[in-house]
């Protein structure tokens, strides 16, 4: 008798059931985490296909959004604003599917669930079966949850290892290494590289046309007397929501691939961030023609997250190969033995405006961050002080700059942000415009200018100038360096910064 019950109850399955386009869906409940509310913050996926809305933090797992519409193909029509999200859960991992609705818990027995029989090759078996009710008034299709998750272009998230690992997460936390990366926009896509990854950036008027452009190439640049390919990253990523708004100056991220040099036009260079790998959520391999090129997304309080790309394995497309080594032997075959011998001294320098064009060695900078919304203010601080900020359990001075150097301002503070510079574990926070470009210079080619322009200033501005340095030989364009370790070691003396 025993034996017959559990029978009878091993048969028995809850279903819930929600609402897509008219349409009633069921899934088995045991796969049903929770309901929420459609995401007022979503990420989208370059090269994800049309289903695929977007990726979202939900409680510090990273979840994919996945249009069931238009996947099932009832309606391509994405109204979410209205929607609800359902989150799938198999063996944790989790996906998001679109719902208009939710329906009802229902108990069957698995006689009143007639099952589909599809070719091997079918791409329709998301359902797999229909439940017929009120004697076949009501029918349901049944989502197979299996079926879900073996969908080619939908990311997965792997098990919290946060949570599920704190302990050994905490042994090993002293051991994890700040990185930096530096983001910039694409679209509406806020996206980042590692910093070093990434050769420099730089600001041109013009991609010069040439008779060799193809869907990947757009042109070429000219800097340093060497011709470099450029790739329109957003069409690379098919991306196509682009800002309509257009700057006269092209931004250019400079990459190497197999020593030879190509750049990505992007919408504009973003900030600098600094981050350690433990607040990096995975997003599980998302395959686009075998490639995962997501490092993962950093996920920031109060800010953008950003997805972090990993370039080692996104141009790895045979086209961007054909483009660097064919640019290369096309335009760059003429260097010199002795060039080709010349040891290089090569330094990153990011520039940024206040009123002139300045910058610092890459090496002193932690990061960039926004402006707060409010300093802490300490009472008779000096005049170029903004206010202290803490970041990350540090307290920060940050400077006026333009009152620090007596420069009269000229720029919408709304663009402003804070660099944050350091030197022997002292750091100190500048207010700068945006940052305009990062520059790869090479010690034994640039050009010293002569800096009695600023000899006869009595102000900081002149106590803090390491070099004039001329960009290019082309452009009369110049960048003033300035010398952090004379501005840390003199901020010190007036007590701004602690000598620890």
């Amino acid at each position: 008798m025993e034996n017959n019950e559990e029978k009878k109850s091993s048969n028995i399955v809850f279903y819930g059931t929600f609402f897509i386009d008219n349409n009633e869906i069921a899934v088995d409940a045991n796969y049903i985490q929770e309901v929420v509310h459609f995401p007022k913050k979503f990420i989208k996926l370059p090269l994800s296909p049309k289903y695929l809305i977007g990726v979202f933090n939900l409680r510090g797992s990273i979840i994919s959004i996945v249009n069931l519409s238009e996947l099932l193909k009832f309606n391509e029509e994405q109204k979410e604003k209205n929607q609800k999200i359902a989150i799938i859960n198999k063996n944790n991992e989790k996906v998001g599917i679109t719902i208009d609705d939710t329906g009802e818990i229902i108990r069957l027995r698995n006689k009143d669930k007639e099952v589909f029989n599809y070719p091997d090759k079918s791409q329709i078996k998301l359902i797999n079966a229909a439940i017929k009710l009120n004697d076949g008034e009501r029918i349901i299709q049944v989502l197979d949850p299996f079926d879900l998750f073996n969908q080619e272009n939908i990311p997965k998230v792997k098990k919290d290892s946060n949570t599920d690992q704190l302990n050994e997460n905490q042994v090993k936390i002293k051991n994890i290494s700040i990185k930096k990366c530096i983001s910039f926009l694409l679209g509406h896509a806020k996206l980042a590289f590692d910093i070093t990854k990434i050769d420099e950036v730089v600001k041109v008027m013009e991609i010069e046309k040439t008779k060799f452009v193809s869907k990947q190439c757009i042109g070429i640049i000219t800097l340093r007397d060497k011709k470099i390919p450029i790739i329109d990253f957003a069409k690379y990523l098919n991306i196509n929501d682009k800002k309509e708004e257009k700057s006269n100056e092209n931004t250019i991220l400079i990459l190497k691939k197999d020593e030879n040099k190509f750049g990505l036009l992007i919408d504009n260079l973003e900030s600098i961030i600094s981050y350690n790998e433990e607040n990096l959520k995975q997003i599980s391999e998302f395959i686009i023609k075998d490639k995962n090129f997501y490092k993962g997304c950093l996920v920031r309080e109060d800010q953008d997250d950003v997805l972090i790309l990993e370039q080692d394995k996104l141009f790895i497309k045979e086209e961007v190969s054909e483009i660097t080594e064919g640019y290369s032997k096309l335009y760059n075959h003429n260097e010199s033995d002795n060039e080709k011998r010349r040891v290089r001294k090569i330094n990153l320098y990011i520039t940024f405006k206040i009123s002139n064009l300045f910058a610092i060695n890459l090496k002193n900078i932690t990061e960039i961050i926004n402006k707060p919304k409010q300093y802490i203010t300490p009472p008779g601080s000096h005049e170029f002080i903004k206010g202290m900020v803490n970041i990350r359990g540090e307290m920060v001075a940050i400077i006026d700059t333009n009152k620090y150097y007596q420069i009269d301002k000229t720029s919408n503070t709304e663009d402003e942000k804070i660099l944050i510079i350091h030197l022997n574990e002292k750091k100190v926070g500048l207010i700068i415009d945006n940052p305009e470009s990062i520059l790869h210079i090479d010690e034994n080619d640039k050009t010293l200018l002569p800096n009695y322009i600023i000899k006869n200033s009595h102000n900081n501005f002149h106590e803090d100038v390491k070099e004039i340095i001329g960009v290019s030989k082309e452009t009369d364009d110049s960048i003033i360096v300035l010398d952090v370790e004379r501005m840390i070691n003199r901020l010190i003396s007036k007590k701004i910064i602690e000598n620890k």
